[in-house]
């Protein structure tokens, strides 16, 4: 029954990767619906027959013997590749189980082509007997062989996988949708999350808030927010982390609810099933202090409480600056624009806590909206400080290949004008005017003008500072980027020295073994030489008296077909004198005939004669009689004869065959004598 269990999922695997032949072309990827299928036939093939453990206490997984192995695997590349792979894999810290430790190594090692190699070692390896029973695939000589040539048919694909995307190997072999997306914390967030079953899973997202305009929908998964993993974390602590970054765009990885087919990840739709039967409801329109609530926080605003962050400017145009989103295209690109003599138009500058809009004085009109997730930099001349600029991209900026850089020119003079008019002072006289009073309102109106464009100027250089350290912040990653390249390019070149050193002492070893073992090797061969040299002249005496056996079995064979020969010849010259006697019988009776036509005689005489006659017609027929039995014998004497005759000669034609064998081994065996 085992056999025939092992034998159904060799074949479903056989089936699987025989359906994946068709896209061999085609690199097999995360979305590839043949993916799973696969993992999970050696997945099965790896669990059959594998032990519980050695007192049935705890629970084993193939993880266990993969890890284990490394022990005891031949000094070769592959084992470093090997030992790579299971490091990587026991590295990852979304991954909590044997379970999902096991299916990342054969993510990894499709990947990298080492599963034959994994199998092959463990077959040859001492531990083989320890974690597997004897009905497993693995013990079993023919049907690992059947599944090294599967695994070698796999080999010839190409995977590209992607190994960040392993949060839910503990639970299925699916590979979800993974979305990388930046978000400011802010009370415009509009976002509401629930922690079930070790998830953070989204509850609510309010409509036309900054969440959905992010891409982030109901039922995704939040798997890490500021770099860090949200495996069994409470929606209190994700509160928290918003917290103290509130007002800084921050990276924030997602699980989509949905799979690239369009269907429910499954892990998902079973927590939104928790979360529909406990919906989470709002007490009121505004945001409430709900614990899922993560918008529901109090955070400190960029401008100050009695100013207003609308600023008059004007508008000269965008440039694109390609790639290239730094602080350094904003000089050279202000000039740019400034030589193409576009007509300039007054707008006003509105720095929400989240976007910066752009709206037409005249008409009202919005020109652009830009996120601060889009806005890569900001800055201004220094010859020019009235001359400001931002630099955006068409997406966020971790992701964007084109940036533009939009052109201001920021006045005093502007700025106040829209400030008087958005809060216009109206003074009720009742004394008369007085001279000394209006100059005091003026200087008091002035002193808060300052102040206004004090707090302005303070706003734009927190937003410079904020840009220059999201600037410093890029390249450190940069400089990481290159400083773990060259790590790892340093890390190569030690394992190579490494394997170099070990390949040198396993030289120096082996020539020092060889050295010990000459001698040994010495007295052996003389040794085994002088038994080879008897057992060549046992062999020749052996084969010379077989060669003296057959020449005297053909040589018996040879007189014995003489002598059957020489009966074959006698019984036909007798044949031919029994035909001849017989036809000399038929001659008589006819003469015979004839006499007894001529004779008249009496009736008396004539009928003893007849008598007689009668009589010896009788002897003459049964003498015939007798003559046609010999006949008849001596043809099926003759017929065994040939038979016989045809036995003989194929036991000549054998005996000669040996004859011509012995021949030739005695031959080569004295061939082989003059070499020894």
């Amino acid at each position: 029954m085992t056999a025939l269990q092992a034998e159904i999922r060799l074949n479903s695997l056989k089936t699987v990767v025989f359906r994946l032949e068709s896209s061999i072309n085609k690199p097999v990827g995360d979305e590839n619906v043949l993916l799973a299928p696969l993992c999970d036939g050696i997945e099965a093939i790896f669990r059959f027959g594998l032990k519980s453990s050695v007192f049935g206490l705890k629970k084993w997984d193939y993880w266990c013997w993969i890890e284990a192995l490394i022990d005891y695997l031949p000094n070769d590349r592959q084992k470093l590749a090997y030992i790579h792979a299971v490091t990587f894999v026991k590295s990852c810290n979304k991954i909590n189980s044997y379970q999902g430790y096991g299916r990342q190594f054969i993510r990894l090692a499709l990947m990298k082509r080492l599963l034959p190699y994994t199998v092959q070692s463990l077959a040859n390896s001492a531990i083989l007997k320890y974690w597997y029973r004897n009905s497993a695939v693995v013990r079993d000589k023919v049907m690992r062989e059947m599944f090294l040539e599967i695994l070698k048919e796999v080999n010839e694909h190409v995977f590209t996988l992607d190994f960040k995307n392993c949060s839910f190997l503990d639970e299925t072999w699916l590979i979800p949708v993974l979305r990388h997306v930046d978000i400011v914390p802010c009370k415009q967030l509009g976002l509401i999350v629930r922690a079930v079953n070790g998830r953070v899973i989204v509850a609510q997202v309010r409509k036309n808030s900054a969440a959905e305009d992010a891409g982030i929908a109901y039922g995704d998964t939040l798997d890490e927010l500021v770099g860090i993993v949200l495996r069994k974390t409470t929606a209190g602590k994700v509160v928290d982390l918003l917290k103290r970054n509130t007002g800084r765009p921050i990276s924030c990885t997602l699980v989509k609810g949905k799979l690239h087919t369009g269907q429910l990840f499954p892990p998902s739709a079973e927590r939104m099933t928790v979360i529909t039967a406990d919906p989470y409801k709002e007490k009121d329109s505004d945001f409430g202090k709900a614990p899922q609530q993560l918008a529901g926080f109090e955070e400190t605003p960029v401008h100050a409480s009695d100013t207003i962050a609308i600023y008059a400017a004007t508008y000269y145009g965008k440039l694109a600056v390609g790639e290239d989103g730094g602080v350094a295209v904003i000089e050279d690109s202000i000039l740019d624009i400034l030589k193409q003599n576009n007509k300039p138009r007054p707008v006003f500058l509105n720095l929400t806590e989240t976007n910066i809009v752009v709206t037409d004085q005249a008409t009202s009109k919005v020109l652009g909206t830009h996120s601060f997730t889009e806005t890569s930099s900001c800055g201004r001349r220094t010859d020019r400080k009235e001359m400001i600029a931002f630099v955006s991209g068409e997406t966020t900026c971790n992701m964007a290949k084109n940036f533009y850089c939009y052109v201001f020119e920021m006045t005093t003079e502007r700025i106040k004008n829209y400030k008087q008019r958005q809060t216009p002072v109206t003074i009720k006289h009742s004394k008369p005017y007085k001279m000394e009073e209006f100059k005091a309102k003026t200087s008091r109106y002035r002193h808060e003008i300052d102040q206004a464009e004090e707090r302005e100027k303070a706003a734009i250089k927190k937003l410079v500072f904020a840009n220059h350290e999201a600037d410093e912040k890029e390249k450190e990653r940069d400089a990481l980027k290159r400083r773990k390249h060259l790590l790892e390019q340093k890390l190569d070149a030690v394992e190579d020295r490494i394997f170099d050193k070990e390949k040198f002492y396993r030289e120096e070893l082996g020539r020092k073994e060889r050295e010990d073992r000459q001698r040994k090797i010495l007295d052996e061969l003389e040794e085994e030489d002088e038994r080879k040299f008897e057992k060549l002249e046992a062999e020749i005496r052996r084969y010379e008296n077989a060669a003296d056996y057959s020449e005297h079995k053909c040589a018996e064979c040879r007189r014995r077909l003489q002598t059957v020969t020489r009966e074959t010849e006698r019984f036909k010259m007798r044949l031919r004198a029994a035909v001849g006697k017989g036809r000399e019988l038929e001659e008589q009776n006819k003469f015979v005939g004839r006499h007894l036509r001529k004779l008249e005689i009496s009736e008396e005489k004539r009928g003893d004669r007849e008598e007689a006659f009668e009589n010896k017609i009788r002897e003459l027929w049964q003498l015939r009689r007798d003559e046609e039995m010999r006949y008849e014998a001596a043809e099926r004497k003759i017929g065994r004869l040939e038979v016989e005759k045809s036995v003989l000669k194929e036991k000549l034609y054998e005996e000669t065959q040996k004859l011509d064998d012995v021949k030739s081994m005695m031959n080569e065996t004295m061939n082989g004598l003059g070499r020894f």
